[in-house]
């Protein structure tokens, strides 16, 4: 004869399962004024971001795949099989911009899920949310919200923002904005159609204000500074004061990327100028520059111990410790299953 289960156990396990099923799958969010990455690396794509003492990366030897590691490389871990970018952390998840390569077999199968859109991730891999399914050109975290370049055929490409939670998705400007210049409630973006000023969005009452009337390109915000390409001048780094004044040059040379230490010090940059292209950086607070690496270079990554850039045309990823030192090594992380 069976031994029948006591009602009591049956009710208490069904409780436990309800209260873990709550706690997994309740969303956690942020205070208002959490960042999810820094303005530079933003600027340079995302596909480093650095929080709660963890690298989160694009692993580019394993199709930018979405790992993580420690602040100082060591103890790699795979989270997802997606080519990522815009990578953004904060609290509980990492929101990610997905660009997925589809292969001829899946464009032909009707079970083939989505490859691009913006995805939100538990930290440890778990519960992968899409929260748009569509081409995004670039996104960030302010709080409880994702700001991304939306595209869709009728409306062409316009910055959006959605709370975490899938909820409250809304169009704010009409233009193609990369959302990476924020300081406190308010977003400083160079416009793309009608001019290149430098603008704000306060983010409370979404008014727009001209904070400096410039033909300016690829913002970054770094404390009280807007760092920005001068157009006009050959792409010369320049920077003002968040309130647009106190204009001035800070390299005198065409850049195409560029990004600002953590601690605001050291400037990251590089140099187009044909054979005479490298990779170099500033100390701010000298004005004194130097050659670090020859040759083209992009995705300019910073982190509390690490600089991190791409070779352009092979793709190849070179680390340097974060200051004064000069030694350049490959970053080659492991490719795991």
């Amino acid at each position: 004869m069976k031994k029948k289960i006591p009602f009591i156990v049956v009710l208490l396990a069904i409780i436990g399962f309800i209260i873990y099923t709550n706690l997994t799958y309740r969303i956690e969010y942020n205070q208002d004024s959490a960042l999810g990455n820094t303005s530079g690396n933003l600027l340079n794509t995302g596909l480093f971001c650095e929080d709660d003492n963890k690298i989160y990366f694009a692993n580019h030897l394993d199709n930018d795949s979405l790992y993580v590691m420690d602040t100082d490389c060591t103890n790699f871990k795979k989270i997802y099989s997606n080519t990522v970018s815009y990578i953004n952390a904060e609290g509980k998840y990492i929101f990610y911009n997905r660009e997925n390569r589809k292969t001829e077999s899946q464009v032909k199968s009707i079970f083939a899920v989505n490859t691009v859109g913006l995805y939100r991730i538990i930290k440890s891999g778990k519960q992968l949310t899409s929260l748009y399914e569509g081409h995004v050109l670039s996104a960030s975290l302010l709080g409880n919200y994702i700001y991304y370049d939306h595209y869709d055929d009728k409306t062409g490409l316009s910055l959006h923002r959605i709370k975490l939670d899938q909820t409250d998705d809304t169009r704010l400007i009409s233009q193609s904005i990369t959302p990476n210049g924020f300081s406190g409630s308010d977003l400083y973006y160079c416009g793309t159609e009608n001019d290149h000023y430098i603008y704000k969005m306060n983010q409370e009452t979404l008014a727009t204000d001209i904070v400096y009337k410039g033909n300016c390109g690829s913002l970054l915000v770094q404390d009280r500074y807007i760092y920005y390409l001068n157009l006009d001048e050959d792409y010369h780094i320049w920077r003002i004061q968040t309130d647009g004044t106190n204009e001035m040059e800070v390299v005198d040379e065409g850049c195409s990327t560029y990004n600002i230490s953590l601690s605001g010090k050291y400037l990251y940059y590089q140099v187009d100028a044909g054979g005479n292209s490298r990779f170099c950086r500033m100390n701010l607070e000298t004005g004194e520059s130097e050659t670090i690496l020859a040759g083209i270079f992009t995705s300019i990554h910073v982190t509390s111990n690490y600089i991190f850039f791409r070779e352009y045309d092979t793709n190849k990823t070179f680390m340097i410790p974060a200051g004064d030192s000069n030694e350049v090594s490959v970053f080659e992380p492991p490719v795991l299953n």
